[in-house]
């Protein structure tokens, strides 16, 4: 039983009296210093957990953290510190994961905390085992030739991701044949977010520890993924017929109940109903209902696709890239986009897969919770469209957060602060406070009051510097120190969750001069200023305002209110 227990920097030339000079000359971070991606509080204990168990000699150590917290970056930082554990000038890293979206997901990430790491991969088009890190395909393990390879690489340690498929009787004798079975003095670290399996397969035979666990409410409530909506769909199906695989439904089986016409109207209706402006992915039960899905959402005039694992490679990445770019509203698939699938944009996740098990309804679900703060609106939630059958035991979306009822937690906050403001003041004025706390919200970090224009994100600092987060051509972003006369690039070809948590951290470290923006800064409790009181009669509001912080004015001021509202509230 388990225990709980890049392309180069383009710097920009700045003679040695500019402006940004007096702030940075100390602050701008290396490339290659490990600053440069700062982890998340929870991300930091989960490594040192790892590394306090493995110095105990405990060696099979499993991590339980839920889909679109940063897994695979926490992994990809063990690689970077694996040496200081071992002892060693050069350790050899394998990953394994199952599917080519997740190797391709990990190379990438390993690759952006890791700019200088030599990756090779061992697929069915890749046989590169003689790299300091490789990542590789179970499918591609198995085979006799490739094990027989990777055994002579010697590897100090190996990574298992989606580890709650590592029971299996071939992932088993993967890990033992490589050195990392019961008694291993090298560390095996699995990463999950589902730390059980529906079919009774115990983990506990491939892990001894579990070191690190979080469930999705925690990750809800601490802000760093979306509150789940969820709207079950009743409906008259009679599942008793449907045969039991595995302990879940049979997808052949399950798709004759639910690929008719009719239940494919109620999944269209619904969303029609519920979603119909968001970004949506869809799970059905085979890739011909998703075909049928699919071809019922176009008759109807949506932008919508089916992807599966059969059709042409470039199609399928063309397809998943416009969704992601927004050109497809409704992307179907049966199992392909489970795993390893990212897109932050996604705000509708309708499950016509219905399933017992909670590991498949946690999986398909969280495609849906991560963050997307540079969507305009700023993405607050996703809804979840789920299909119930009386009399069966069906996973809903109260297992992603055991009925935490966050919306009305959320309604609750806003009307307190709502209350907390002055009677009197112009309700367009309220709602100017709403929105910038609505938008600092929704970021990964809330230590300063970021705006937004067009698609850059900016922090404001003294003598009219700015910190932005800029997208680049190539689909990652930039961030860049700016003023009047110059800029500098300080980061380039991170994603966006990281180029903010990047950003932040950076201003952080130059608190003096992002002052305007520091939310605990105590100039912002100050009673409103003589000029703020100025600005606001110049543009004909009175009531209420002073009795507003200095914060709250600012706030007011820079949300653009004023101008585009100007009527008398005297």
């Amino acid at each position: 039983m388990l225990k709980r227990m890049s392309p180069p920097e383009h710097k920009f030339p700045m003679g040695n009296d500019s402006m940004l000079d007096k702030f940075t000359n100390h602050n701008t971070p290396n490339k290659n210093e490990n600053n440069n991606l700062p982890l998340r509080p929870y991300q930091r204990d989960c490594l040192g957990e790892i590394r306090i168990f493995y110095l105990a000699g405990k060696c099979r150590l499993l991590v339980s953290i839920s889909t679109g917290t940063g897994k695979t970056i926490i992994f990809a930082w063990l690689i970077k510190q694996i040496k200081t554990y071992i002892k060693k000038s050069k350790c050899r890293v394998l990953v394994i994961a199952h599917t080519t979206e997740l190797l391709d997901q990990n190379y990438n990430k390993i690759l952006m905390c890791n700019p200088n790491l030599d990756i090779g991969r061992v697929d069915g088009d890749h046989k590169k085992f003689d790299k300091e890190v490789v990542i590789c395909s179970i499918q591609a393990a198995a085979v006799p030739a490739n094990l027989e390879k990777l055994l002579e690489q010697n590897f100090d340690l190996l990574i298992y991701d989606e580890a709650h498929r590592a029971a299996t009787a071939s992932a088993r004798y993967v890990i033992e044949y490589l050195g990392f079975g019961k008694g291993t003095k090298k560390l095996l670290v699995g990463f999950t977010a589902t730390a059980f399996r529906n079919d009774g397969k115990g983990l506990g035979e491939v892990f001894d520890h579990v070191v690190y666990e979080k469930d999705i409410k925690y990750f809800i409530e601490h802000g760093y993924l979306v509150p789940p909506i969820g709207i079950k769909i009743a409906t008259d199906i009679d599942l008793t017929g449907v045969k039991i695989s595995d302990g879940d439904f049979q997808a052949e089986s399950l798709a004759k109940i639910m690929d008719t016409p009719e239940m494919n109207q109620l999944v269209f209706e619904s969303w029609q109903k519920n979603a119909a402006t968001r970004r949506t992915i869809c799970f059905t039960t085979s890739v011909q209902h998703a075909k049928n899905l699919n071809q019922l959402f176009k008759d109807n005039g949506v932008a919508s696709e089916a992807v599966y694992g059969d059709m042409p490679k470039d199609d399928r990445t063309k397809i998943i890239e416009d969704f992601k770019s927004g050109i497809v509203q409704v992307l179907l698939n049966a199992s392909l986009l489970v795993e390893g699938f990212d897109s932050c944009e996604t705000s509708c996740v309708i499950i016509t897969k219905i399933t017992k098990s909670r590991v498949q309804f946690c999986q398909m679900a969280g495609r849906g919770l991560r963050l997307a703060p540079w969507m305009n609106p700023p993405k607050k939630d996703v809804i979840i469209l789920d299909f119930s059958s009386k009399g069966h035991n069906l996973c809903t979306t109260a297992v992603l957060y055991h009925d935490f009822d966050i919306q009305s937690k959320d309604k609750q906050a806003k009307k307190e602060l709502l209350d907390s403001l002055p009677r009197d003041l112009n309700r367009k004025l309220k709602l100017a406070i709403i929105e910038v706390v609505e938008l600092n919200s929704d970021l990964l970090s809330q230590s300063f009051n970021w705006e937004k224009r067009e698609r850059i994100y900016f922090i404001k600092g003294v003598e009219s510097i700015k910190l932005e987060i800029r997208p680049q051509l190539n689909k990652k972003y930039e961030i860049v120190l700016s003023s009047p006369e110059d800029y500098q690039v300080i980061r380039s070809d991170l994603t966006f969750e990281y180029a903010f948590s990047v950003a932040e951290e950076f201003a952080k470290r130059n608190r003096k001069i992002f002052v305007f923006a520091d939310r605990e800064a105590e100039w912002r409790k100050l009673p409103i200023s003589e000029q703020q009181i100025a600005i606001f009669k110049e543009h004909g509001y009175t009531a209420g305002i002073g009795e507003l912080r200095r914060g709250q004015a600012r706030e007011i001021i820079n949300s653009g209110v004023l101008r585009k509202n100007k009527r008398y509230n005297k």
